[in-house]
């Protein structure tokens, strides 16, 4: 059976950045913790969020639920993931981050991961996909054909998706210590009030068991 360190040990091989890279991650550890400190905490809770949605969303297309929802948590979850990268990425100031709008987002996925190498282009075309899927359903509702189908696809590429980012993050945190810290903003009070208010218990479960497979949480 995996041990918690046999998962994150599973995301930093192989090796997805170059030193330069590495040491401008500790430098900004070194140089200023408490900045570094705000951003491990900003992209747990852009995991939590993300995942969140990804697990309601799995809940809800195993039941065979109403498909409205669907597409638009898809979409969301794959924008929480690629906040949760991006406050990781010391290349990307701050200020860009914060009340960041879609298109913006898109933007420095493709520039700041994708054209870095440190995430594979299928992310990014997911991304736009969703959205433009979101769109489709929202503001043409009752004219996307095929919606469950696509819905099972796409599905399966965001748990992909997932699996991507997270070999990203896992070895920024492993590069930066910052592990523990992530887990910690993940199961305190934040996590707690996301999980009690707005999930169902069985939806609840889900969250807690996908982030312990893939070593966010203990």
């Amino acid at each position: 059976m995996w041990t918690i360190n046999d998962i994150i040990q599973s995301y930093l091989k192989p090796r997805i950045f170059k030193q330069k890279f590495s040491d401008n991650i500790k430098h900004l550890v070194k140089t200023n913790r408490t900045d570094w400190d705000y951003r491990a905490i900003e992209s747990a809770r852009r995991i939590l969020t993300a995942v969140c949605f990804l697990e309601t969303v799995r809940a809800i297309h195993e039941s065979k639920d109403s498909l409205i929802y669907q597409p638009i948590g898809l979409y969301y979850s794959m924008f929480h993931m690629s906040l949760a990268m991006l406050w990781l990425n010391p290349r990307v100031y701050k200020s860009k981050l914060s009340h960041i709008h879609h298109k913006k987002l898109i933007n420095l996925v493709r520039t700041d991961l994708i054209q870095a190498k440190f995430v594979d282009s299928s992310f990014y075309n997911l991304l736009v996909n969703l959205k433009d899927l979101r769109e489709s359903c929202n503001y043409r509702f009752g004219y996307q054909d095929n919606l469950e189908f696509e819905l099972t696809q796409a599905l399966d590429d965001t748990d992909k998706a997932f699996d991507n980012a997270l070999k990203f993050i896992h070895q920024v945190l492993n590069e930066s210590n910052s592990l523990f810290r992530l887990q910690v903003t993940i199961g305190d009070g934040f996590g707690d009030d996301i999980l009690g208010s707005y999930l169902s218990n069985e939806h609840k479960e889900n969250v807690v068991n996908y982030l312990v497979r893939n070593g966010l949480s203990s």
